[in-house]
């Protein structure tokens, strides 16, 4: 199961999964599509992923507040098979800044 976790402070996606114990693993392959549903067909690399790493950061798709992306981690074998995860769908949070702290009036304009 792939876990996916928005990080405000680098402002990307961090995915995080279990590694695979199949002897044959290769590496892994994150992928994309275009919504409103996940078409391997129309599907592009994100990364490809060294196996023995478990976990990896993506902005892909997501530069706007309120983006959508699409996204599957693939396991890929020596043999040439691969199998991707379930589909993740990720919608980038709005960032919300807390009012403005209330200062000193400013100044009169004018002469006194």
């Amino acid at each position: 199961m792939v876990t996916a976790t928005w990080n405000a402070a680098t402002f990307k996606l961090d995915l995080s999964w279990p590694e695979s114990t199949n002897p044959h693993l290769d590496h892994y392959s994150l992928r994309t599509s275009p919504e409103p549903k996940y078409d391997q067909s129309q599907a592009s690399v994100v990364a490809t992923i060294a196996k023995g790493t478990t976990h990896v950061s993506t902005n892909t798709g997501l530069a706007a507040q309120e983006s959508t992306v699409l996204l599957k981690l693939y396991t890929v074998l020596d043999t040439g098979n691969e199998k991707g995860s379930a589909t993740i769908k990720f919608t980038r949070p709005e960032i919300i800044l807390p009012p403005p702290r209330p200062g000193p009036p400013p100044p009169p304009l004018g002469p006194p």
